[in-house]
């Protein structure tokens, strides 16, 4: 899916993201801060293509689907973020929504096809929103209130506890 930016210059390729939930809640390293500073840097400059791989985000992402990669000033529940996990692993999946751990906002993240929560994401780990690909770059009101009331409902279950 070759996509055109409105000044005629196309986006970064870039490679997989893996599948799956990562785990541990461990600050990210340096050398992991620095590849995902440095995927933000390219994709401010130029979206990143890219391809999907893994079941987690089906039906909407299946594997082999090509996505595009931006960053944004604000993410918004129902949002579809890529982000380098505390594993370095380059992951794509559905933000839930916010909370604060020891004064530190939080992201929550899941992928659709799994009932799994990821450990709470840094901002500084997301690298953008996807903006183009199949079924993913419009995040309808449903798929906005469906994450926020996923995350009332573990927020009420005290998932969230400080």
């Amino acid at each position: 899916m070759p996509t055109t930016r409105a000044d005629g210059s196309t986006p970064m390729r870039h490679s997989h993201i893996a599948e799956g939930s990562p785990t541990g809640c461990a600050e990210l390293d340096r050398e992991s801060g620095l590849v995902t500073e440095g995927l933000k840097a390219l994709a401010e400059e130029h979206p990143l293509a890219l391809v999907v791989k893994g079941h987690c985000m089906a039906p909407r992402l299946e594997p082999g689907s090509e996505i595009i990669v931006s960053p944004r000033r604000r993410y918004w529940p129902g949002d579809i973020l890529a982000f380098r996990s505390r594993q370095s692993e380059l992951r794509v999946h559905r933000l839930i929504g916010f909370h604060r751990r020891n004064s530190r906002l939080l992201l929550q993240t899941r992928a659709d096809a799994s009932g799994t929560l990821d450990p709470p994401l840094l901002p500084e780990q997301v690298i953008g929103r996807v903006i183009a690909g199949p079924r993913a770059a419009r995040v309808s009101l449903a798929d906005r209130l469906t994450a926020a009331a996923r995350f009332v409902r573990l927020w009420r279950a005290g998932v969230f506890s400080r």
